[in-house]
């Protein structure tokens, strides 16, 4: 059995759908496609490098409603067409449902 696999918390379920997330640092939501997801995290490309470490709040697409995690690993996917980057992140505690103040607009269109 591959090293990595061995080392998951969880078992990873392969989707495509899109989502939004916004980090600390960002004025705005981004567009991102959800590669795979589990229990305890997920893994998504995004058209922006996002250090590890970072928190982003993630929703589904058209959804105010979001949820936390932690950015735990970043790379560029070399040899694409477009410069994208594949992003790890774990969840975090559940974030508050829209009672902080915090809400998601709708993501610019590139």
């Amino acid at each position: 059995m591959n090293e990595k696999l061995k080392k998951r918390k969880a078992e990873r379920f392969e989707m495509s759908a899109p989502v939004q997330f916004v980090s600390t640092d960002a004025k705005h939501p981004l567009n991102a496609q959800i590669i795979n997801c589990s229990e305890t995290g997920l893994c998504f490309e995004t058209d922006s490098a996002l250090p590890p470490g970072s928190i982003v709040f993630v929703s589904a697409k058209d959804d105010n409603k979001f949820f936390r995690a932690m950015v735990r690993w970043c790379q560029r996917q070399i040899g694409a067409e477009k410069i994208h980057f594949r992003v790890g992140a774990e969840y975090m505690d559940p974030a508050p449902d829209n009672g902080s103040g915090f809400t998601i607009a709708p993501a610019e269109e590139d």
